[in-house]
Formats: C-alpha cells, sequence, structure tokens
C-alpha cells in the first residue's frame, strides 16, 4: 500500500462564519473497482481536514485488490479517524455510495469498524433542497463544483480511472499514479469548495438582517443583509416572488395586488381555496362555507392577502417573518438541516 500527504492542500474558499464546522472535521472521498460492494473493492481513499490555518490531505491507494490488502487500506483509514476522532464526516453522495460501500465491504472482510460514533454530513442530501437555486443540469460533484468557481485539474471519469488503476497495477508507472491520485485529491477538494455552499443553506435558515423596504406602483422589494456572503449570485423565482443575491446583499421582491401582498401558507394539504373569495382558509373553518364555494387548496392557492401597516417598514420582526414566508414558499428553508446541531 501506498500512502501520500500533502500538507498544502488548500482551498480558501472556507466561509467564516461556517470555518468553525469544519474544524474537528474531516471530508473524505473512496475509489473503488465498481459500483457493487459484492463484487468490487475499494482501492483507493481519500481525507483532508483543517487545523487552525493549515489544511491537510491524506491518500491511501492499494495495488493488492486481496482481502489483506483492502483490509490494509481501509484499517489505514480508521486508525486516522481513531487518531483524529471528527465531531463530523464530510461527503458529497457518500451517505448513498461511499459510507455503505465501506461498510459492506468491512463485514466482508471481518474488519469492525463503523462509521456509527460518528455524525456523517452529506453535502449533497443538505444542498438538495436548493437545486432550483442552481442552474445545473445535474447534481452531480463535478457540476457543483464547477458551478462555484473550481477549477478541477483532473479529466477522468469513472470508467476511466478503473481502467488507469489497472493500468498502473500492472505497469507501476508513475505518471499514472500521479493521475490517479489527481482524481481522488480533486474529488476531496471538490467537496472542500461545494462546502462553501453551506452559506446559502445557513442564509434561508434566517441568517441575515433585514434592512429596509420599499413599495412601488405593483411591486414590494424587501432587502435584506447576509451574515455570510454568498460564493456566488444565486437568483430564483416563484408565483411572481423574485430573490436575487450576490455578496452579502440579497432582496425579494413581492408583487402588489389591489388586495394587499399574498401571504403563502405552508402546509397547503390543510386549506381550501373560496374561488368567490379569491383566498385560502384552514380546514376547520371552512365546514362552515357551502361546499360549492370552496375546493381544496393547491400550494399556488394557499394565500391570504394583508396591507402592511404604517409602521411596517420599522419592524424588523415582521419582515424576517415576510422573508421566511418566501424562503418556505421556495422550499429552501422550515426543515431541520445539518447546521441544528451546532447551535446551541
Amino acid at each position: 500500500m501506498l500512502s501520500y500527504k500533502e500538507d498544502r492542500f488548500t482551498d480558501p474558499l472556507f466561509p467564516s462564519r461556517l470555518a468553525p464546522l469544519t474544524r474537528e472535521a474531516v471530508f473524505f472521498d473512496i475509489e473503488t473497482t465498481g459500483l457493487s460492494p459484492a463484487s468490487s473493492v475499494v482501492f483507493m481513499i481519500g481525507a483532508a481536514w483543517r487545523d487552525e490555518n493549515t489544511q491537510t490531505a491524506c491518500q491511501w491507494i492499494e495495488d493488492d485488490l486481496s482481502v489483506e490488502g483492502e483490509r490494509r487500506l481501509l484499517t489505514a483509514f480508521f486508525d486516522l479517524l481513531a487518531k483524529r476522532r471528527p465531531a463530523v464526516l464530510y461527503v458529497y453522495n457518500g451517505r448513498s455510495f461511499d459510507v455503505p460501500f465501506i461498510e459492506k465491504r468491512c463485514a466482508r472482510l471481518g474488519l469492525d469498524f463503523s462509521f456509527e460514533p460518528f455524525q456523517i454530513v452529506d453535502l449533497y442530501r443538505e444542498l438538495s433542497p436548493l437545486r432550483p437555486l442552481f442552474p445545473l443540469k445535474n447534481f452531480k460533484l463535478r457540476s457543483m463544483e464547477a458551478f462555484l468557481g473550481y477549477k478541477r485539474r483532473d479529466k477522468l471519469d469513472g470508467k476511466e480511472l478503473i481502467r488507469r488503476f489497472f493500468l498502473w497495477k500492472q505497469t507501476k508507472d508513475p505518471a499514472v499514479l500521479d493521475l490517479l491520485y489527481l482524481h481522488n485529491l480533486d474529488d476531496l477538494r471538490g467537496t472542500v469548495r461545494v462546502f462553501s455552499a453551506v452559506a446559502y443553506i445557513d442564509f434561508f435558515n434566517g441568517a441575515f438582517s433585514p434592512l429596509d423596504v420599499r413599495s412601488g406602483p405593483d411591486t414590494l422589494t424587501l432587502s435584506l443583509e447576509a451574515l455570510e456572503a454568498f460564493p456566488v449570485p444565486a437568483a430564483y423565482s416563484l408565483y411572481g416572488i423574485d430573490f436575487q443575491g450576490e455578496g452579502i446583499q440579497a432582496r425579494l421582491t413581492f408583487p402588489l395586488y389591489a388586495e394587499g401582498i399574498r401571504y403563502y401558507y405552508p402546509n397547503w394539504k390543510d386549506y381550501c381555496f373560496l374561488t368567490e373569495e379569491g383566498y385560502a382558509i384552514h380546514k376547520s373553518m371552512a365546514a362552515y362555507v357551502d361546499r360549492s364555494r370552496r375546493v381544496p387548496a393547491t400550494k399556488e392557492q394557499c394565500f391570504t392577502y394583508f396591507r402592511p401597516e404604517k409602521n411596517f417598514a420599522k419592524d424588523t420582526k415582521a419582515l424576517a417573518r415576510l422573508a421566511h414566508m418566501a424562503f418556505d414558499l421556495f422550499g429552501f428553508s422550515g426543515k431541520p438541516t445539518f447546521l441544528d446541531m451546532f447551535r446551541v
């Protein structure tokens, strides 16, 4: 088994507000000879971590695909975890692949290793609710890291990586080995870069301050200041409500109707839409309305109207509630996230 350690593994894009979430943490990624743990093995593992201002990566590669060879590889990885005792492990789509693959290989190899002691945060799953925010053709690691500005040097896809591994296993060509290391290192760096997108999760779950609100003839615009800058500009619109965010500045624009601003309720299945009045009421109240005048509400119909009062612009709590209403409507907040386990 060969190992490589890089003490200058750097990616400066750790959001300052979220940097504490990367301390006592390990990012990791695996490479395998196939997709099935029943017929394939792990041949490479990479791990990265941060100590104060230093970031380190360690990679292990095993050319011996026997039981003993894979045992050495997995043991080296779990020895590192035992030594560092991370509070959290970060992966990208690792809940679906890396973690169960390793667990099944350990079981087959008779290794008593487990991820049970660790909190595992899958950035793919955590960021999935925000997919409409990212103009991507898919949500693969390469697409996300490119969107967030990471320029990958590795060009190998999964099949070509496996082919190169067996070529190196046969020839021991150092140039081929460098390509294997580079692929895994870029996966680690890409995952670290994707971590910067946690700033969006943090923002939509309340890491902002309302600044001001301005009314025009047809719209009301709410300005917000994020506590952590967005890695790249982001935009989204739904039902006429428009969101724009860049740097630490964000704004929500709401359409103004004759009746006022539409305030949407999140649990639309519990509401009925009044066809004549043109707004929704809770089912508990709908029992008092003639059936011919009500229908089950849809998400788009589940709203009522309100008119901002005179001091609305100075009421920061009311402004924050309006912002949260929009973010819940977008599907960007309202559910638990891994950030909750870091909050006291």
